[in-house]
């Protein structure tokens, strides 16, 4: 099977990509979101988990954008639960639906304790005992998620990988919000 073009190309490729995607310059603004399971409580300390993601992750981007990107974080503080078990969410091998109710019960948990007015992407993060192994990312047409008056159609939902990889993790998925491909097939077709 060939692949298609579009799927090997950096960057946006038609209007409503360069609307979904992260500008590449400038201060964008990540809220960290921490959600927890009935199946498996978060037990860390938030402030802690978004240090650790903080250590390495904006440092490199901006650095190796010459001072061009500058990605702030700021973490809400505390665990927010989520209505089903982790197990419930299709993991791994995660469907398009199934990944888009993750984030709306993300969202519908956070949004009466978050403020997400000044937000330009969105880093969930699960516990490292949820059955969350990957870390995905979303790229939403705009207007599927507004909060706060913001489109949070940028997603990356943190999984278990995430407390393994850290900075390349924040920076690998931070890079598919800019319009980076993955290089490798998901299908097991190689390219």
């Amino acid at each position: 099977l060939a692949p298609s073009p579009l799927y090997l190309s950096e960057g946006p490729t038609s209007a409503i990509d360069a609307a979904i995607n992260v500008p590449s310059r400038g201060t964008v603004r990540a809220k960290v979101v921490f959600v927890d399971f009935p199946d498996a409580p978060g037990t860390a300390d938030p402030a802690t988990l978004a240090a650790d993601l903080a250590i390495g992750g904006p440092k490199w981007l901006r650095t190796t954008s010459y001072g061009a990107f500058d990605l702030q974080l700021s973490a809400h503080p505390q665990w927010l639960r989520m209505p089903n078990a982790s197990t419930a969410y299709g993991f791994p091998g995660v469907s398009y639906d199934v990944h888009k109710r993750y984030r709306a019960d993300a969202f519908a948990a956070a949004d009466p304790v978050v403020d997400f007015s000044q937000t330009d992407l969105v880093y969930i993060m699960a516990p490292p005992s949820a059955a969350i192994p990957q870390s995905p990312t979303f790229r939403g047409l705009p207007g599927a998620f507004v909060l706060d008056g913001r489109d949070m159609g940028r997603v990356v939902t943190f999984g278990q990988d995430s407390y393994k990889f850290r900075v390349p993790i924040v920076v690998h998925e931070t890079g598919h919000l800019l319009g980076l491909p993955d290089v490798y097939a998901h299908s097991g077709v190689a390219y």
